[in-house]
């Protein structure tokens, strides 16, 4: 789904990489699974981004649906995280801060 670009440093959990979006994709609706978007949803995702962007301004359109789209070709902040050498208590904080990304 992704293509390694950059390694950006070292976060609390892994790495920090810069990513290359291979194929288009949204969240689920019940945020379970990620979907392969068509050519046509990518379109209209894209456009309502825009008109959010315009009329809210770039912060406020974080918080619509069509953000958690991810479109090919497009970069992204990405983080590893390796629980297998934590506790169990180390492995919940890092799970708590996948769900804040």
């Amino acid at each position: 789904m992704f293509e390694k670009s950059k390694n950006l440093g070292q976060g609390a959990f892994g790495d920090v990489l810069k990513v290359k979006c291979l194929r288009s994709t949204c969240l689920s609706r019940d945020g379970t699974c990620r979907i392969v978007m068509t050519q046509q949803s990518v379109k209209r995702a894209k456009q309502e981004r825009q008109k959010a962007e315009v009329a809210a301004g770039r912060n406020a359109a974080i918080a619509n649906d069509y953000e958690k789209s991810m479109f090919q070709d497009d970069f992204y902040v990405a983080k590893t995280i390796n629980v297998a050498h934590l506790n169990q208590k180390a492995q919940f904080e890092a799970l708590n801060e996948i769900e804040t990304m």
